[in-house]
């Protein structure tokens, strides 16, 4: 009820039909998959990579596939949910800022608590490699970011952050969306919304 969505509802359907659809969306959302893989090689999920566990087999076979609670039910897919890629640059001054030491003795090599979304973690390029290795994949995209051209680039094209909502909460990014191509290229298609406010809404 936090974001604009439940407003949006209730303003297209009135306030009785409205709630009703606000709940089963919700009831749709607590069954939706948490990460996708696609061709074996591209992982998607809405923030990032885990740091609780990086084995996909796992996530797979040990996590509950309807969670109401996500934080306290299966902290991976939370982390999933809510983590950043960071680059080293931004990575080390963070650090500073928080007053840890990177070591490679430690998680803070790859890992650095999300203090941005008050959960969860950030992640640099190491600990994407890891995860890439760990899992035998090639690439990561996410959202979670609103980018001003729709999407961003990081870590070399390791991961790619796409948002494919243009004047997000009354911002002036355009959006863009992902083509996966065969072989496992990708292609991103930025799409034009100037002047077009239609996905605006007012919170």
């Amino acid at each position: 009820m936090k974001y604009s969505f439940h407003k949006e509802l209730s303003k297209k359907y009135g306030s009785q039909q409205g709630q009703i659809l606000f709940d089963f969306y919700n009831y749709v959302f607590d069954r939706l998959p948490f990460c996708a893989v696609i061709n074996h090689s591209i992982f998607c999920a809405h923030g990032g990579i885990p740091f609780s566990n990086i084995s996909l087999y796992t996530l797979n076979t040990r996590t509950p596939h309807v969670l109401s609670n996500p934080e306290q039910e299966a902290i991976n897919v939370w982390e999933m949910l809510w983590s950043d890629p960071l680059e080293y640059a931004k990575f080390e001054e963070t650090a500073i800022a928080l007053g840890m030491t990177i070591t490679t003795n430690n998680s803070t090599y790859m890992y650095l608590p999300n203090r941005k979304r008050g959960t969860s973690y950030l992640f640099n390029e190491y600990a994407v490699l890891a995860f890439l290795r760990f899992n035998q994949l090639q690439f990561i995209v996410r959202a979670h970011e609103v980018p001003a051209d729709g999407f961003k680039f990081n870590f070399g094209r390791l991961c790619t952050t796409v948002f494919s909502c243009s004047h997000y909460c009354r911002n002036e990014n355009e959006c863009a969306v992902l083509l996966i191509e065969p072989e496992a290229r990708i292609r991103v298609i930025r799409i034009d919304t100037s002047g077009n406010h239609a996905a605006m809404f007012d919170s």
